[in-house]
């Protein structure tokens, strides 16, 4: 039997009262906020789906009991959760490795948590042993792979295509699909599966092998790195000693001699000019269709290996780096030639690098300077030095950057910059580790405290709430470090954002693939879609907010701050020293174990 009480929406936070509070027959054993903004609740007797309006139950899976918590796994950006039932720890080694899980994972069953409806149960589909499973969001699709059958003379390869926009399987072939690099769309009628002797063309209707490609990698290893050109009609690999360009339409080789390397690549990556290649030592562009090198045939050596690069107006701007030393340069595009004779050494790596007026700007932990392409010497006779940790940040032209004491405004345009010595207010021995720009000013942020500053280095407003006596071992277990539960098109979003601006203005292959998620997953016009749609809108809400776990008056709480007045919006005391807890700060709830059985929901 399960209870709900309600009643306690219209009392305050401050005097406790949760909104409701519903009682399950048996222990509560771990709870998870999903995407979608549905609270999944696991007890031994089944997993629940909770209304957060109201507590009440939408559904219940009595099949999946006595769960642990690994096998739990929110689909990227859908409402759509993955429980792999059969899923076990490893034994427990040391570290993170206590949180491994067996690769068999038995079967999965996935469930649409906006009303429990199993979606896909791979059972179902006669698979009982599922090996791998490779999303593709793009198409709002999975490709399962593992074995069927379960007498050892049945049992067999196979490989499944399910759609989640009409929750039916597509296709399935008896064998398993090539997985040394996981499958990539192509487009919507096709996606490309490499194995150890080559790729295959996949067509995502009938699971046709539309071709195969054989390959012979020289590295069967270390995985190729794969690239394609702008329009996805050319597929380049490059392996160790080995690399080669392909027609995607029908396999075609493109290049009449294959790239030879000594080394493994470190970094391939594509412009209009071409395809970049760097090995330990090496760089050298190749073009497009003939994989002729563009910078000679040995390429342009470098000091250390390569370990970061910026496309600028100027040149290629590349960070170099070995054995705690590093350096930077400027490479010509067209001969790939160094355009300052001497590289900057670094006694840090940098963190930022952007082409400004003056040059390559440059900025690690220690210092900033501006490589200057023409005279090839530092643009100030001496960098600007940090003592402490930096935390910085962009604002039009401007870039404003917090270290210790002391607070800069470097103007990217003119290259000048002002400082000034500010109150260093951080307290609890607590430095700022997050940075972003308000309309009130720019906010510094730790995980108990808040400094607002407006852009002279003013102090607007300090916050500090004081950290519980929650030993760290509790925090990871109880959710404590990490409350914030988001939907996953918000964090594509947002990292995909923080990757560009944190590289200038150019994007990175993470930020690429982060924002194609986002983009895949938030065009389906589904409920369920709908639903997660909302849940984005609200992000801009939930961003003018942080919340904390801190040491109240009355016990142990969750405060919720507004960023821009500094001011305590909401608090939650709990009654337990060491509270299980999860926040959905979309959805403006607190989910709080309060009792074995009982869960307790407030608005926050």
């Amino acid at each position: 039997m399960l209870l709900t009480l309600f009643g306690f929406s219209n009392v305050s936070n401050a005097e406790n009262n949760p909104k409701w509070k519903t009682k399950f027959t048996k222990e509560i054993e771990w709870m998870k906020v999903t995407d979608a903004g549905t609270f999944v609740v696991s007890t031994e007797d089944g997993l629940y789906g909770i209304n957060p309006e109201d507590g009440t139950v939408i559904w219940k899976n009595e099949e999946l009991k006595k769960l642990i918590v690994e096998t739990y796994e929110p689909l990227a950006g859908t409402p759509f959760i993955i429980i792999t039932p059969g899923a076990q720890p490893a034994k427990p080694k040391k570290g993170l490795a206590a949180f491994a899980i067996n690769l068999s994972k038995g079967y999965v069953v996935i469930i649409n948590s906006l009303d429990g409806v199993v979606a896909c149960d791979t059972r179902t589909l006669g698979m009982n042993n599922l090996l791998a499973e490779y999303s593709l969001p793009e198409l709002n699709a999975i490709i399962f792979s593992g074995i069927k059958g379960i007498k050892m003379m049945d049992k067999r390869s196979c490989t499944i295509f399910y759609d989640f926009n009409t929750n039916t399987m597509v296709w399935e072939k008896e064998s398993s699909i090539d997985c040394f690099i996981e499958p990539k769309v192509i487009d919507q009628d096709n996606f490309i599966a490499t194995g150890t002797t080559g790729y295959s063309i996949i067509s995502t209707k009938t699971g046709e092998v539309k071709y195969k490609k054989e390959i012979k990698f020289k590295d069967v290893v270390l995985k190729p790195k794969m690239v394609f050109n702008k329009d996805k009609s050319v597929v380049y690999f490059v392996n160790k000693k080995f690399g080669n360009a392909y027609k995607v339409s029908d396999g075609t080789t493109l290049w009449k001699t294959p790239i030879e390397m000594d080394d493994p690549a470190t970094h391939v990556f594509v412009d209009d000019r071409g395809i970049y290649i760097a090995v330990p030592k090496t760089i050298n562009l190749y073009d497009y269709n003939t994989g002729e090198p563009k910078w000679g045939k040995d390429g342009i050596k470098l000091f250390d290996p390569m370990v970061d690069y910026v496309f600028t107006e100027k040149g290629l701007g590349i960070q170099m780096g070995d054995d705690g030393k590093y350096s930077v340069n400027l490479l010509n595009y067209d001969t790939g030639k160094p355009l300052v004779k001497k590289a900057v050494k670094l006694k840090a790596p940098a963190v930022d690098l952007r082409m400004v007026p003056k040059g390559l700007l440059y900025r690690s932990s220690l210092e900033l300077n501006i490589l200057d392409a023409e005279t090839g010497e530092p643009s100030f006779a001496k960098s600007i030095k940090f003592k402490a940790p930096v935390v910085a940040i962009d604002k039009d032209d401007h870039t404003y950057l917090f270290s210790g004491p002391q607070y800069y405004d470097f103007n990217n345009q003119t290259c000048e910059y002002t400082t000034n010595t500010i109150a260093n207010t951080f307290e609890g021995k607590e430095t700022p580790n997050g940075i972003e720009v308000r309309d009130t000013g720019i906010l510094l942020k730790s995980e108990q405290n808040l400094s607002m500053y407006d852009l002279n280095g003013k102090l607007i407003y300090h916050v500090f709430n004081k950290a519980p006596g929650i030993s760290l071992a509790a925090k990871i277990a109880l959710g404590a470090v990490s409350v914030a539960a988001t939907a996953v098109m918000v964090a594509s979003a947002s990292a995909s954002g923080f990757e560009k601006g944190a590289n200038g203005n150019y994007a990175t292959a993470n930020s690429n693939n982060n924002s194609r998620m986002a983009d895949g997953m938030g065009g389906v016009a589904t409920a369920g879609f709908k639903a997660m749609g909302k849940r984005f809108k609200a992000s801009k809400q939930a961003d003018g907010f942080v919340t904390m776990l801190t040491q109240l008056d009355k016990g142990v709480g969750v405060v919720k701050v507004n960023k821009d007045s500094g001011k305590t919006e909401n608090e939650v005391v709990f009654d337990e020293k060491e509270p299980v807890y999860e926040l959905d700060e979309l959805g403006s709830m607190l989910y709080f174990k309060s009792g074995k059985s009982e869960l307790s929901g407030y608005i926050f």
